[in-house]
This record gives C-alpha cells, structure tokens and sequence, in this order.
C-alpha cells in the first residue's frame, strides 16, 4: 500500500511538475509576441490570458496617452467597440429570462413606425437577420449630441437590405434597435440597465457607457496608426450612433469576470441557447470549441474569447488597427500548439515627396466605394470617398507602401508612358488585382 501511495504521489509530482513547465513556456511565448508587437508600434493595451481562475498571463503595454506620457496600466479604460454586442444580448436574454419579451416578439410592439416592423423579431436582430443596415455614419459621425431618436429616425429612413430572415449581414444598426427596445421595455438608459443587471451584480466597476464630456479617471486616448513614431490623434467622432452596438469602454480585469461569467453560466445560460447571441460559436484546427466576439472602430479594437475548455483570452487596445484578428489565430496557436510569427517592426525608406505626389488621386476598387490616395505634410493616406477617416501608408519602396490600419501593400503600377495608372492592394504573398485610377489630382 505504501509503495502505490509513493507511486501515486510520485506520478502526481511529475505531472505537476509538467504543468509548471507548459505554463512558463506559454508566458514566455506570450510575453515574446506581444513585446515584439508593442515594439513595433502595432499595439497599445492590455491583455489577460487565463484558465479557469488562473490568470496564465496579464500584462499592459504602450501609453494610454502619448503627448503626456502616461503609460497603459492595467486598469486603463478603453472603449471596446463590438464586444459591446456580448452586454446587449445579454440584457436581452436576461429581459427574456424576466418573461418581459420572447426572441420571437416583433418590434412593431416598440417601434411602430419602423419599416417592415411586424416582420423584424428579437431574434432576427440578435442573430443579424433583420436586414436593417448600419446608420449613416457619413451623416451622423460628426455631430454632437445626438439622441436617440436622431438614431433611429436616420435608421428609419434607409430601405431594408432584405426580407427579415432570408438573409443575413452584420448589422450595428440592429444592435443599436436591441439597445433602444431594452430603454423602452425598462424604462431605464441602456446603462443604467445594463448596471443594475449585468455590472453592479459582476462587480464590473470600471465598465459604463462611453461619454465624451464625463470626466473619467485613467481613461485612454485613441489612437491611429501615423507617420510620427507610429501613431497619430484618432479624429474625434460621435458614439451615440454606436449606443448597443459599439457604445462601452471596460478595462481588461472588467471583461474577464465579464468571460468567466459566461463561462460559469451566473447571469444566464448562454450555452442553452440555440446559438450564442452576441458571440461567434467556432471550432479550431485541434478540434477546441469556443465562443469569440471583436471589435474594431477607429481607435480602439477588442478581443474576448470563451474556451468551452476554460480558457480565456482578453484583449483591448487604444490603437485602431487589425492587429485584433491576429492576436485571436496567434494567441490560440500559442496556446495549443500551431505556427504563427512574431510581429515585425517595418523598415521604412525615404520617399520624396515629388514621387509621393504622382500617386494621388481616385481609385475604383471592385466590390467597394471607390477611394482617394492623398498627400498630407509629406506622407501618404488611403481614404475611401465616403468616409472621413483616412490610414496612413508607410513607405516600403519608392512604388509600394503599408497600409499600416490593416497590414495591407499598397503597390503603385504604371503604365507603357511611365504613368501612374493603378496599384495593388495585396493581403500577404498574393498580389490583388489592378485597382485602376480613375481621376489624378
């Protein structure tokens, strides 16, 4: 008896043992990745990596405001953008939970007026099937003040893109409807709502509705990518139109319990649900399912995901660029075997701006609005014709430059006379095809 005892206890020390190691070679890993890209100017934030209770890696890197020098810290506030979806579903699914609504309750019972609305079901919206299109942010991005009727009144006003449930096609717009039928049923501001049901209970203490003129303590600037050591002051933009779609700004520590709350089924059992509203339900290459949903807007990104497995990744940036979408392939390949690669700071050359002039003007790009290559105090910008926000190209060669917001080559071609008549936009070792220009400046 004495001998299996020692086996036991011998066998159980050995793989303890194992697990310490596995654990510090994914810290190692994990702190090398996201040095390598804070080093390279991709990224600003905070990032939590644990398993059940035990947090595998936390760290804060960057500034929450560069002109001060403030550094990120790890409880910096940062607006989350989509990951706001996670919070308004589950204000809808706790109202359900309340026999207050059913997913199948149609809107016409709050909005009346709104185009199709006997037709348009909690569920449709939750799932993106309702066919209601994003509000005009060309007309609503830059005003301020806005309630949430204005909201609603330009969101009224744009033909359906389908026929409620035949088709489905991301939609912020109806989000922002969940938000506002969730104010109606309530009688309370989606936050406050959102508050008494879902923060206060969690102890999310640092998670609210973002406001522009609240003073709020280790706030974070909003960053995008630029031509001076790497990043420049976001535009200054209008958030009600984002109200349940992209309206919350939370710290990392706030959005783990948000994660093991899910996981842990406190509020609600969102496993029980047909589909994870809110969330994407995925399975990776080793067969690891799990719950994801990010975010991105101009200055901020984010990233939670659920392992029905225990595990959690939480990320959130004050840097408005695509790094999310590989932190969530690059994290997992981290954490269960797979190839990725550490970020790379560019080596960027020196391009006249006489070269840089011969490639400004209008561009037609299949598929999408077309876009301007303009030039600003020496450097070059993408920007589509019906967007404000613009993304800086950082020069590779005299011809090909880095769209450094989405990791894109942009590559100039010319034609027999030596004119500038396309370029390329290519996403890794495959070259797009010719986006030609249409109008020179």
């Amino acid at each position: 008896m004495r001998f299996i005892i020692s086996s036991f206890l011998i066998i159980l020390f050995q793989f303890c043992n194992a697990q310490d190691t596995l654990q510090k070679n994914i810290q190692i890993k994990l702190k090398d990745y996201f040095t390598a890209a804070a080093r390279s100017k991709i990224f600003s934030g905070n990032i939590i990596v644990a398993k059940y209770d035990k947090i595998l890696y936390k760290d804060s890197y960057g500034m929450a405001n560069y002109e001060w020098g403030v550094p990120m810290e790890k409880d910096t506030k940062i607006k989350i953008a989509s990951c706001t979806k996670t919070f308004t579903s589950a204000a809808i699914l706790l109202l359900i939970k309340q026999n207050r609504l059913s997913l199948n309750t149609t809107i016409d019972k709050f909005i009346p007026d709104f185009p199709s609305a006997g037709k348009i079901t909690i569920q449709y919206l939750l799932l993106h099937q309702s066919g209601v299109d994003n509000p005009d942010y060309s007309k609503l991005s830059f005003v301020h003040h806005l309630k949430p009727e204005d909201v609603l009144a330009n969101l009224k006003s744009q033909p359906l893109l389908f026929k409620p449930g035949t088709n489905d096609q991301y939609s912020n717009g109806g989000y922002f409807l969940l938000a506002y039928i969730i104010e109606k049923i309530s009688g309370k501001s989606y936050g406050q709502f959102l508050k008494q049901n879902i923060f206060s209970p969690l102890k999310m203490n640092d998670t609210y509705v973002y406001e522009d003129e609240a003073i709020i303590p280790k706030r974070a600037a909003m960053y995008s990518p630029g031509p001076t050591n790497g990043v420049e002051n976001t535009d200054w933009y209008s958030s009600e139109p984002s109200l349940g779609s992209g309206s919350l700004y939370s710290t990392a520590e706030d959005l783990y319990k948000w994660c093991k709350a899910i996981k842990n089924k406190t509020l609600f059992d969102i496993w029980a649900q047909e589909y994870p509203y809110g969330w994407g339900r995925r399975k990776s290459k080793n067969g690891s399912k799990y719950i994801e949903q990010t975010g991105y807007n101009e200055g901020h990104q984010s990233v939670l995901v659920v392992y029905e497995s225990g595990y959690y990744i939480v990320f959130n940036s004050n840097l408005g660029n695509l790094f999310f979408n590989k932190v969530t392939d690059d994290v997992r390949s981290i954490l269960f075997g797979g190839q990725y690669e550490l970020p790379n700071e560019i080596n960027k050359v020196n391009v006249t701006e006489e070269t840089l002039a011969k490639y400004t003007g209008e561009y037609k790009i299949e598929g999408n609005p077309n876009f301007r290559i303009l030039l600003d105090k020496g450097n070059l910008y993408f920007q589509f014709v019906t967007s404000s926000f613009r993304n800086y190209l950082a020069p590779l060669t005299d011809n090909s430059f880095e769209n450094m917001a989405e990791f894109s080559v942009f590559k100039f071609k010319s034609d027999s006379k030596g004119e500038i008549n396309g370029l390329t936009i290519s996403f890794g070792k495959n070259e797009g095809p010719l986006c030609p220009r249409i109008k020179s400046n």
